[in-house]
């Protein structure tokens, strides 16, 4: 039977499934769990300020003393099924019969490649100088390198499970890449904990790189993710306190200063609510407004849950227009009718004292509404200087 070992450095609920069985990573220098340790026998507890769930990952690697499928989670991210139910480990069992290895879904990268997603994040240039190490030790895998860095997909998340001989040289070959890393990076330029986790996300690139240089046949599934990160609930809630107190400029300055240090509260996977974006967009509309004393967002409400509710409000109203037209249904603003437009969301305007501003920050951050912004921008301006809205 597969064992799947959750990667945890905090208290949560496991799995009912015995066989996911928690593993409390970085235990050297905190508080004991409860659980299973990575700081006995051969291990590199110490440094999982560096990498993350990985040091839990070598202490199974030259601490297991068993040949059964083994896989990796997270104590947030769960391989599901198509009814989003937890995987019961023996199904990986029935699996690996025909698959090397079972990983997360493929992240699909729309506008950019694997190097560049990368980048949004971290450094890349340690990226960047792994893959030089590579070509120096590790030649033969330098052209895998350079394809997963072009490629526009990948497998996220250290997730993985597969037989056991495959973990073992899985583990054999990356730690020997990320210990032969630990000399050409420089850890005085890491300002924060998050962004001195590297070897954990280097670990992500060498997942994908050793499936595409051994062609291993996958198994995809979805992963279900538990919960957010309690740093964005925090961020969150820290932006609606300020915004409730009017101090707009402190809560833009607050927010971005935070993202700038933790791009990733940003990601799909630590903003459940998918909120962040949207909190963006209201702090530059409320600053805007307020830097031109007229009345809008923050007149309507100074409750972050309700302004986050409105922009969607209104993304849909704007998504709504597109369909207003008299020629012949043709969709689009350009045939628009502005007094259509008027007579069908006025109340809600006039409500909510949406300016063209909330207008403009929605349009740039919807890929179908970009490139109505002027139009959408000019027909509200107009309707304002009517006094319709």
């Amino acid at each position: 039977m597969a064992k799947v070992y959750v990667m945890t450095h905090k208290k949560f609920n496991p799995p009912e499934n015995k066989d996911y069985v928690p593993i409390h990573v970085g235990r050297e220098k905190s508080e004991d769990l409860g659980y299973i340790g990575d700081d006995t026998g051969d291990n590199i507890s110490g440094l999982n300020f560096l990498y993350g769930e990985l040091s839990g990952v070598y202490w199974l690697w030259k601490n297991l003393d068993s040949n059964e499928n083994i896989g990796i989670c997270h104590y947030r991210r769960y391989f599901i099924d198509d009814n989003k139910k937890i995987i019961d480990p023996a199904v990986f069992d029935e699996e690996l019969k025909e698959y090397d290895m079972i990983v997360s879904y493929e992240n699909k990268l729309s506008n950019m490649n694997f190097r560049e997603a990368f980048a949004r994040a971290n450094n890349v240039e340690i990226l960047d100088e792994m893959g030089n190490y590579i070509k120096e030790n590790f030649p033969e895998d330098y052209i895998a390198f350079r394809e997963v860095m072009k490629s526009k997909s990948s497998y996220i998340g250290n997730l993985m499970v597969c037989k056991k001989e495959t973990f073992d040289d899985y583990c054999n070959w990356a730690f020997a890449i990320l210990f032969g890393m630990s000399n050409r990076i420089d850890y005085t330029k890491f300002t924060d904990l998050y962004h001195l986790r590297i070897f954990g996300f280097l670990g992500e690139a060498l997942l994908n790189i050793y499936i595409f240089k051994n062609n291993l046949k996958v198994k995809s599934h979805r992963v279900l993710i538990t919960d957010e990160k309690a740093e964005t609930r925090e961020l969150r809630l820290a932006v609606s306190q300020l915004i409730k107190l009017h101090q707009i400029e402190e809560a833009k300055e607050l927010f971005y200063k935070v993202l700038e240090t933790r791009p990733d509260l940003n990601l799909k996977d630590s903003d459940l609510t998918n909120s962040m974006t949207i909190i963006a967009s209201i702090l530059d509309v409320l600053n805007a407004e307020k830097n031109i004393a007229m009345k809008g967002a923050l007149d309507y409400s100074d409750d972050l849950n309700v302004l986050i509710e409105h922009f969607k409000k209104v993304e849909e109203i704007l998504e709504e227009s597109l369909g207003i037209g008299d020629d012949d249904g043709l969709m689009g603003l350009k045939t628009m009718k502005k007094n259509a437009y008027y007579e069908g969301f006025k109340d809600y305007f006039e409500k909510t004292h949406t300016s063209a501003f909330v207008v403009e920050a929605i349009c740039q951050k919807s890929k179908r509404l970009e490139r109505w912004t002027n139009d959408f921008i000019r027909i509200h301006l107009e309707l304002m200087e009517e006094g319709k809205i």
